[in-house]
């Protein structure tokens, strides 16, 4: 199977617990065929901005640091807009709570699996096109090792779920890796992404030190990067006919299925069906 009918997956989470909203889950998908191109526009991106060899991550944000972020950030959304990577971000309101009995200490893989499993519409990829292999880069897993094992078996048998079973996805063991994300900077990417949500969701940008009458330096730098994350979102969103996007509820336009595979941006306000 050729490069142009492989691709890559970057996945984290964030927030499990949040006040208002929790379990988030974020990934970005690359054609095999395009992802060293990529790689290196974004690490001249990174280099440029003197982070060379250090670790992007949302919880570093500064304000002495905010316009690089910034660079770096309207570096991926071209990626993004240009179609070369795709970005996916999926949550749950916290007053959609489960009403079965699914432990909690399940719900976080169990979130996960759903996640790969349709967020990005691989069911929705066109039937004429040729089976493609998925390759998975997720952030190093917390579960335990039969948990994990069990998790990423389910995921090797993808292509046997109804919703999937025409989709030509493949997914082999020995393509699911945990990975330090230090060394993967569309992770790092994926990490600010998902970070900036779960703040700006949780209203974590009007929190205060305690005993201080404004807010510190630091969460208004975090505050005016997510500005810049969503200008660039609902830049998007234009694209659309969207004029007033609210990530908080993931779409705003008539929804086809297609749309689901070949839409560059994507939230997913997770719903369970047994709410």
């Amino acid at each position: 199977m050729d490069s142009h009918n492989q691709y890559y997956l970057f996945a984290d989470e964030s927030v499990q617990d949040g006040p208002l909203f929790s379990n988030f889950y974020g990934g970005a998908i690359v054609p095999q065929s395009e992802y060293s191109e990529i790689i290196e526009r974004l690490s001249e991106c990174k280099d440029r901005q003197g982070f060379s060899g250090n670790e992007l991550k949302w919880q570093k944000v500064t304000a002495k640091d905010l316009d690089s972020y910034k660079a770096i950030v309207s570096a991926f959304f071209s990626e993004i807009r240009e179609g070369r990577i795709k970005m996916r971000i999926m949550f749950r309101n916290n007053k959609d709570e489960y009403t079965g009995a699914v432990p909690k200490n399940e719900r976080y893989l169990r979130l996960y699996y759903q996640f790969i499993k349709h967020s990005f519409g691989f069911a929705y990829r066109s039937k004429t096109v040729k089976p493609f292999r998925l390759r998975l880069f997720l952030d190093r897993l917390p579960d335990t090792k039969q948990q994990v094992q069990a998790f990423k078996d389910y995921l090797c048998r993808l292509n046997l779920t109804e919703e999937l079973c025409e989709s030509g996805i493949l997914i082999e063991p020995h393509a699911i890796s945990e990975i330090d994300s230090r060394d993967y900077i569309i992770l790092q990417c994926v990490d600010i992404m998902l970070g900036s949500m779960a703040f700006r969701l949780n209203d974590m940008h009007l929190i205060k030190p305690l005993g201080k009458r404004t807010r510190g330096k630091r969460t208004i730098a975090k505050y005016k990067l997510y500005k810049h994350i969503y200008a660039e979102i609902k830049a998007i969103m234009a694209e659309k006919g969207v004029k007033n996007y609210d990530p908080k509820f993931g779409k705003h336009y008539k929804d086809f299925p297609n749309d689901r595979w070949t839409d560059a941006y994507r939230h997913w306000l997770f719903k369970p069906s047994n709410k």
